[in-house]
């Protein structure tokens, strides 16, 4: 059987679909299935891309130009030459929305008989239909009639599952979390006190509420008030690829509510500088207003971090682990999980860290992801 996924692009800074969807298709790959990817070249692509070309995996690129008049990202060499790469595959599985790709690769398996599965990755949630919202309004839609007609749209918690059933009332949902190579990321000593944020530096990452819960508890004097703070020599070290800008704007916020020492920015990582990031710190911190998925957290688990994770992502399992905290999606409630981190002994800590380890060893392995991918494929092709 093959299958040709469907992304906007899979830039190194592309956020989570350029290290998720080149797994998900190695993945597919180590179950039998013949896997290629289409998307449009902009510029250099991700780390976890370049890997699973290694292993097989086809790509295949378009070109596209980069402008503020093309905000659906519409490619005319995608018109021209995506029906001809499709007939060759028995399923179109499409990611992301409110992008011509999507669309155009949506008309075109139609069209063609083939089978078509669309994994929206959080775009059809409240928070995220808010931003754009004069673009989501004018070709949602698009998006919706496609959902609706789709095989299948797959979300990767129950969660979104209930949020593309609100919005495309009628589509035939199925739940895949996002796996993880486990093995593959080292266990943090937890050695030192560094609370590390990695993620994009976007606006729907909590960023704001962030700066104010850290300013709470370091105060926004010199390194005197932060030691009296009763955070100790805790440090916050925030890395991630910038979105449209806003990174400048979350340096201020922190600029006028924390004590300088107490913070640091740092520029992207990718590949071995990624895990020995994640394995270096103590504490994972995601303080996001909304994510379909959220694999920044899945990745901090697996490196043996204690986390905090507002309820605005599906990780409600750090509770249940007894991995973290899943906060609710204010300051205050970010406020008191911090609180309650830096006054634990580091013996609790590495037993949060394990926890997390182990649940993401049960729960995230690709393998098993990768073969029950292959039998909802086939279902699907068999008409059951």
């Amino acid at each position: 059987m093959k299958i040709l996924h469907v992304v906007p692009s899979l830039l190194k800074a592309g956020g989570g679909p350029s290290e998720s969807v080149p797994m998900t298709a190695m993945a597919q790959k180590a179950a039998g299935l013949d896997v290629a990817i289409a998307h449009c070249q902009l510029g250099g692509i991700s780390v976890k891309t370049q890997e699973a070309e290694r292993a097989g995996v086809r790509l295949v690129p378009f070109s596209r130009r980069c402008a503020w008049w093309n905000p659906i990202g519409f490619s005319w060499d995608f018109m021209r030459r995506f029906e001809s790469v499709a007939k060759e595959y028995d399923v179109v599985h499409t990611h992301a929305q409110w992008r011509f790709l999507i669309w155009w690769a949506a008309h075109v398996a139609r069209k063609l008989g083939k089978k078509l599965v669309m994994m929206p990755r959080g775009s059809f949630e409240p928070a995220r239909l808010k931003e754009s919202k004069w673009k989501k309004r004018l070709f949602g839609w698009i998006d919706r009639h496609y959902a609706k007609r789709a095989d299948a749209v797959w979300a990767t918690s129950q969660g979104e599952a209930d949020g593309v059933r609100m919005f495309a009332p009628g589509s035939h949902v199925e739940v895949f979390p996002i796996g993880l190579d486990v093995e593959k990321y080292a266990i943090s000593k937890q050695e030192g006190k560094t609370l590390l944020y990695f993620s994009r530096i976007s606006p729907i990452k909590g960023l704001d509420m962030l700066a104010e819960a850290w300013g709470r508890i370091v105060g926004s004097g010199g390194f005197g008030e932060w030691r009296s703070g009763g955070v100790g020599e805790w440090r916050l070290v925030i890395v991630g690829p910038d979105d449209r800008g806003y990174t400048e704007e979350v340096k201020k916020m922190f600029a006028a509510k924390c004590a300088p020492e107490s913070y640091e920015f740092r520029p992207p990582a990718y590949g071995e500088e990624k895990f020995r990031l994640l394995s270096s710190a103590d504490a994972f911190i995601l303080p996001t207003y909304n994510e379909n998925w959220g694999i920044a957290v899945a990745e901090a688990m697996a490196s043996g971090l204690p986390v905090i994770c507002t309820k605005g992502a599906p990780w409600q399992c750090l509770e249940e682990a007894n991995a973290g905290w899943w906060t609710d999606i204010n300051a205050d409630a970010i406020t008191e999980a911090i609180r309650q981190l830096v006054s634990l002994p580091r013996e609790e800590r590495l037993s949060m860290g394990a926890n997390g380890r182990r649940w993401a060893e049960e729960n995230l392995g690709w393998l098993k992801i990768g073969r029950d991918m292959r039998k909802s494929y086939e279902r699907l092709c068999a008409g059951v």
